[in-house]
C-alpha cells in the first residue's frame, strides 16, 4: 500500500513526503513555511495531510508532450 493511500484521518512526516517528492526535508518544510503545502505542526514538527499533499501536486503539474 502506498503512503498516500493510507487512511484519511493518517498525517505524512516531513521525511515520509520528502521521499515520495525526491526532495530533502528541508524542502518540504520551506514549502509548508511558504504556505505551498498546507501542513499542521504538531510540537516542533510538521505533518501534512495525504489529500492536501496531492491538490497540491496536481495543482503544480504541468503537461509534458513529447
Amino acid at each position: 500500500m502506498s503512503v498516500l493511500d493510507r487512511d484519511h484521518n493518517s498525517f505524512l512526516t516531513v521525511q515520509e513526503t520528502a521521499e515520495l517528492l525526491n526532495v530533502s526535508p528541508d524542502t518540504v518544510r520551506t514549502l509548508v513555511r511558504r504556505g505551498d503545502i498546507t501542513g499542521i505542526k504538531v510540537g516542533h514538527q510538521f505533518r501534512i495531510a495525504p489529500d492536501l499533499l496531492h491538490a497540491y501536486l496536481y495543482a503544480n503539474t504541468a503537461e509534458v508532450t513529447a
